[in-house]
């Protein structure tokens, strides 16, 4: 098969459009006069043939993309998550429109980490391989580090979302840096144990925790752990299928019993993860 022909069944499989034709000639104009990369090699007379031959095929060549359109309209996950990015979208609009927008969660975390934090101790919960925990630790070398998860996947399915068992590692824990104390287990066996011997404030909390009740036993432990002024991460708050039914219903139930307070203060537009600022309660 030509590259030609195998890029065509590439797009055909994904249902996407062709090249328009007004800029077709710029595009293959493009191919003959790169600009300039000194650290690039220059490309050769038959890469340069090689991408007019592709793009002129994607031109000339009428592929029929119903099939493919028909397919992924279909498929109830391709519904979900358009339902749950515009969701996602109404509840910035009224609750966080004014708020510092990041494309990941990485870009959010940078940021947030060169703010003051007030006295106390990180804490995250939901580990899986240990990304944030390694990013997170050197930047915070003088502080407690508490890291929980069982390493065995997430106990029940999350409609549309995931399925039980996902993220699980055998029950290996990964390598995770110095100064970092692991608890091991469900969170419904360890959070309340942790909350009876832990006696320091939390001033970073990373939950990560996928399911309502999960998010919810984190929540109810420890939410009055936290210092004014603190930041909590949840690592699954919007844009996936159903997601107002977990880390948001967790913490609105929250407010509601205790009259906590949570202001947003960081969002992810490509990913899930939303930042808040702890601001104690409504007496205070």
């Amino acid at each position: 098969m030509s590259v030609a022909a195998a890029v065509n069944n590439l797009l055909a499989q994904f249902g996407l459009q062709m090249v328009r034709s007004s800029t077709l000639a710029q595009l293959i104009s493009a191919a003959n006069h790169p600009a300039p990369e000194p650290a690039q090699p220059e490309p050769t007379q038959s890469t340069i043939e090689a991408v007019e031959d592709v793009l002129q095929e994607i031109y000339s060549t009428q592929l029929d993309v119903s099939p493919a359109l028909i397919t992924m309209f279909k498929d109830m996950r391709v519904t979900a998550q358009i339902a749950a990015g515009q969701s996602s979208a109404a509840w910035i609009a009224n609750h966080a429109d004014k708020v510092n927008t990041y494309p990941t969660r990485h870009d959010m975390l940078e940021e947030l980490c060169k703010g003051e934090l007030p006295a106390g101790g990180l804490a995250e919960f939901g580990v899986f391989t240990g990304a944030v925990t390694r990013f997170l630790r050197p930047r915070f070398p003088t502080r407690t580090y508490h890291a929980f998860d069982s390493f065995e996947g997430v106990p029940e399915s999350m409609g549309l979302a995931i399925k039980a068992g996902d993220f699980a590692l055998g029950g290996t824990i990964p390598e995770l840096p110095d100064g970092v104390t692991t608890h091991i287990g469900w969170f419904e066996d360890t959070v309340p144990v942790f909350r009876q011997q832990y006696t320091d404030r939390l001033a970073f909390v990373y939950i990560d925790c996928d399911l309502f009740e999960s998010v919810k036993t984190v929540l109810a432990n420890l939410h009055d752990l936290l210092a004014p002024g603190a930041t909590v991460v949840f690592d699954d708050w919007y844009n996936f299928p159903n997601w107002q039914a977990h880390s948001r219903r967790a913490l609105e139930e929250l407010v509601e019993r205790t009259g906590t307070k949570f202001t947003p203060i960081g969002l992810t537009i490509r990913e899930h993860a939303v930042a808040f600022r702890y601001d104690g309660t409504a007496a205070s």
